[in-house]
């Protein structure tokens, strides 16, 4: 069984179960994670062609418009904390961003953990996207040679995040910025949602076994912490609502449309008071100067709903 990856505990307790998959808490940290996570081999399987994963980025029109569209909107968060330079983007997937920073003037390249992505993002899209994980490019690069690191959606599927932004910290230069979103199980949806999903085996504000780790605001500052990283700011967005909750024709089960009847508007008002499903995160390698475009440790906003097309295409 999975240790804590933020403390290297032992000793959890369940949270919820979708067979055969075990989400756990852990009792020293608090962190929630999948305790019995799949293997290698089979999350090169989920992250394929073959399981239907991404798909729509090689014959959908609508949604690569869409995903252009959105990286072009994350290029300029990111520039409002940083001005062009070297990047890396983990977890690239088609290369959408890796695109868009390129076109703003960015050295840009990323690393995808899909061959059949990676290979869509170097042959159809023209980007430079290596097929593998962060830890391999990580050895190729020197310390210190890259002024910003995305992740938009993907620490929590990653089997040992520490790990992986212990390799962040190494690649930044003094002073290079970190992004990172992912889904806030301390947001109210996923807080009050987790009450009744346990009685009613129905909780799609977590999905085991893609995330493999579930994070807070204080359990993801803490991981960052333990890498060398320091928190600049934090936004809470909200995930679009019928990815969460399905479109209306999708909703065929009386219960799914009652849980969709109850948690859809505390999902959507959630982000104006800090508590959205998803969150953003700005993290620097040294304390950021005074000021500057989120001068609260804890800022909120509203955001651009994001499509989680990997995961929206894993569920059909």
């Amino acid at each position: 069984m999975r240790l804590c990856p933020l403390c290297r505990s032992s000793s959890s307790a369940t949270v919820f179960e979708a067979t055969p998959y075990r989400l756990v808490r852990c009792t020293r940290c608090d962190l929630v994670f999948v305790a019995n996570p799949p293997t290698r081999s089979e999350l090169a399987h989920i992250y394929s062609f073959a399981s239907g994963y991404d798909t729509s980025f090689a014959d959908d029109p609508e949604e690569i418009a869409y995903r252009q569209r959105l990286a072009r909107d994350q290029v300029r968060w990111l520039e409002s904390f940083a001005s062009p330079g070297r990047l890396l983007d983990v977890g690239a997937s088609a290369g959408f961003f890796v695109r868009a920073a390129a076109d703003a003037g960015w050295e840009a390249r990323g690393v995808e953990l899909s061959a059949d992505t990676s290979r869509l993002a170097r042959e159809r899209y023209g980007v430079d996207v290596t097929c593998g994980r962060l830890e391999d490019v990580a050895r190729e690069m020197p310390t210190g040679s890259v002024d910003a690191i995305t992740m938009w959606d993907v620490l929590e599927h990653v089997d040992d995040p520490v790990r992986d932004l212990e390799h962040v910290a190494a690649l930044l230069r003094s002073g290079g910025i970190l992004v990172i979103s992912t889904p806030n199980l301390d947001g109210w949806y996923p807080r009050l949602s987790g009450r009744v999903a346990r009685r009613i085996g129905h909780w799609p504000a977590v999905e085991p076994p893609w995330h493999l780790t579930q994070f807070g605001v204080r359990t993801l500052t803490r991981m960052l912490q333990r890498a060398g990283l320091e928190v600049v700011c934090v936004r809470h967005v909200r995930i679009p609502l019928s990815y969460s909750f399905g479109a209306l024709r999708e909703l065929r089960s009386p219960k799914r449309l009652a849980f969709a009847a109850v948690f859809a508007p505390v999902a959507a008002v959630a982000p104006w008071f800090k508590r959205g499903d998803e969150i953003e995160v700005v993290a620097r390698v040294a304390s950021p100067a005074p000021g500057g475009p989120c001068r609260a440790a804890f800022a909120t906003a509203t955001a651009p709903d994001r499509v989680r097309s990997r995961k929206r295409t894993r569920r059909a």
